[in-house]
């Protein structure tokens, strides 16, 4: 039975490289990272290393080269990992930020969890998933929490503009009472 615990164990640890290889896959999905049950299950599971670890070591059993002792420690690194890649995402949920989209709180602007710096809380609305206004500034996300300010444009006149289904290619997506904007660059 000792053996067969043993063998079992040892098939566990050995493919826990590859579950921590495709966890980031459980977030794969549009808002994913915005459920804090994803997260603290993505964290139990990249943990449960340690039980395997604490088990041994409890019952004073080796596994292969690695003493009780040894194997403790070892498995230890598990849930560093684990809140290593997901302790931030996990506190900023508990906090009431979001991991993707804008979050306002009363102090700050945040988008994908990234406090927009110099952003009004107060004023701040997001318009799309790429672009965001206050009352002196237009912002667009460019990805991965990274946001750019689109110069000079006019915060109070600047909307999103949809076209007609069909058009083959987008020609604007946004404007203000001066100019036409794509991707947040100034259109001619």
């Amino acid at each position: 039975m000792r053996t067969a615990i043993q063998v079992l164990a040892g098939g566990l640890l050995g493919i826990w490289l590859l579950v921590a290889m495709t966890s980031p896959m459980m977030l794969g999905a549009p808002g994913a990272s915005n459920r804090l049950s994803n997260l603290v299950t993505i964290i139990a599971v990249l943990s449960y290393p340690l039980v395997i670890g604490l088990v041994f070591y409890l019952l004073g059993w080796n596994l292969a080269w690695f003493s009780p002792r040894g194997l403790l420690l070892t498995t230890l690194a598990a849930p560093i990992v684990a809140l290593f890649f997901y302790g931030r995402p996990t506190l900023n949920l508990l906090r009431g930020i979001a991991n993707e989209g804008y979050s306002v709180k009363a102090d700050a602007v945040y988008a994908s969890g990234k406090k927009i710096a110099g952003a009004d809380p107060q004023t701040f609305q997001a318009l799309s998933n790429y672009y965001a206004k206050d009352a002196v500034r237009v912002y667009r996300y460019i990805g991965l929490g990274e946001i750019k300010i689109v110069e000079n444009a006019d915060p109070v006149s600047f909307e999103i503009v949809t076209q007609p289904i069909g058009q083959n290619e987008l020609q604007f997506d946004a404007r203000d009472k001066h100019r036409r904007y794509l991707a947040g660059k100034p259109l001619p």
